[in-house]
């Protein structure tokens, strides 16, 4: 992403240095096609960033809940154990 954003930036530089009509819509259109990289670029990472974030989260999840489980089965026992007194 870097190398494509690093191009876009040449190709600024190049457009503001156009003095016909013709290298300044080139210059244009080569900008918007480096931007439309980007952009399909940054949702790809967003889109794995979300995936793996979910497969982070699940097991840590399932963790949190049996520990949580394992938690209040002395307090069980203790309250079964209380109760027939």
């Amino acid at each position: 992403m870097y190398q494509t954003i690093f191009k876009t930036t040449d190709e600024l530089e190049q457009w503001r240095e156009n003095s016909s009509t013709v290298d300044t819509l080139t210059s244009l259109t080569q900008i918007e096609t480096s931007l439309d990289k980007i952009r399909k670029m940054d949702t790809a990472i967003q889109q794995d960033e979300k995936k793996a974030a979910e497969v982070t989260v699940s097991p840590l999840l399932t963790e949190v809940t049996v520990s949580s489980l394992l938690n209040l089965l002395p307090k069980k026992d203790f309250w079964k154990q209380n109760k027939h007194q």
